[in-house]
């Protein structure tokens, strides 16, 4: 992958989720989860943080897997 930021976001007609992938300063991996309701300040965010690029690419892989299952 050997990329500083990849972003997926995903919408319905009023929420949307975005995950990223991004190393921070301290050189790990960081999966960065966003959600809300579209035209509205509310929601959330989590981020998780991984040791390898690989497996934080797979967990954004994860996270599309269950997108795509609940409509996104």
């Amino acid at each position: 992958m050997n990329r500083d930021a990849a972003t997926t976001r995903w919408t319905k007609e009023t929420r949307y989720y975005e995950a990223s992938i991004v190393r921070d300063l301290f050189g790990d991996w960081t999966v960065f989860r966003r959600w809300g309701r579209i035209a509205s300040r509310r929601g959330g965010f989590l981020i998780t943080l991984f040791s390898t690029e690989e497996a934080a690419a797979q967990a954004l892989h994860e996270i599309a897997r269950r997108r795509r299952s609940r409509g996104y």
